[in-house]
């Protein structure tokens, strides 16, 4: 997957991992897009500083079969409610 697809992926709602289960990309409140570890809570960018190199091979990154747990993603939120 490219960032344009994982970011779609997840504003549309559907969890993304990376490598595993145990990262998972998000969305946060302002907008990031971060690989989030489930183990510690430790994020990092989903690409580097440039936006479009990625913190991992595209070929590592899948979509789940169920949508994420919250069934949206905070950047829709954040969006939506500044008019955005």
């Amino acid at each position: 997957m490219n960032v344009e697809e994982i970011k779609r992926a997840v504003d549309s709602g559907k969890r993304v991992y990376w490598g595993n289960k145990n990262y998972v990309v998000i969305c946060d409140s302002i907008g990031q897009y971060l690989i989030k570890c489930t183990f510690n809570d430790s994020c990092i960018g989903l690409t580097w500083k440039d936006g479009v190199t990625l913190n991992g091979e595209p070929g590592e990154f899948w979509v789940a079969e169920s949508p994420s747990k919250y069934g949206y993603s905070m950047c829709n939120i954040q969006r939506s409610s500044f008019g955005g």
